[in-house]
């Protein structure tokens, strides 16, 4: 009897352990996501001809390539088939879930897909890239003062 009591346990051991792996598996990108906020660095749209000729899928037309860079100065970067993504610009702050491919995908370990948008806003002042400067840009000029008469 004590017998069958430990093969019942380890049996409902190895069932569990399982599923417990399988539910990792199917669900990895979702358990391990990660939620960054910081500045839209830039948001590439892939070209619909060239998509549609080398794919022959609708995906491929509404597809993405996002760069965000976060508090830190870290660049995150995904792609995404997420319609959202066309309105936003570069210098736009959001939040941005990046869902990582699992490490069994050997060709796309340690990179993210399907960068979900959450939120977009405006970049409070002072967090914004400044702007380069062009050819044409000058040193700002001081005032110059205006002769007052004698008394």
């Amino acid at each position: 009897m004590q017998s069958f009591k430990k093969f019942t346990y380890l049996l409902l051991l190895v069932v569990f352990v399982i599923a417990v792996v399988w539910i990792v598996q199917q669900n990895y990108s979702l358990i391990f996501s990660k939620t960054v906020s910081g500045q839209v660095v830039d948001v590439q749209h892939v070209n619909s001809n060239v998509a549609v000729i080398q794919s022959g899928q609708n995906d491929a037309v509404l597809s993405f390539a996002v760069a965000i860079r976060d508090e830190k100065g870290i660049i995150f970067t995904a792609s995404s088939n997420d319609r959202r993504w066309a309105v936003v610009k570069p210098g736009f702050c959001a939040d941005v879930v990046f869902y990582p491919f699992p490490p069994w995908d050997l060709s796309n370990s340690g990179t993210y897909s399907n960068a979900r948008l959450v939120h977009m806003r405006d970049c409070p002042p002072g967090t914004g890239q400044a702007a380069p400067l062009s050819a044409t840009a000058t040193a700002p000029v001081a005032p110059v003062p205006t002769a007052t008469p004698a008394p």
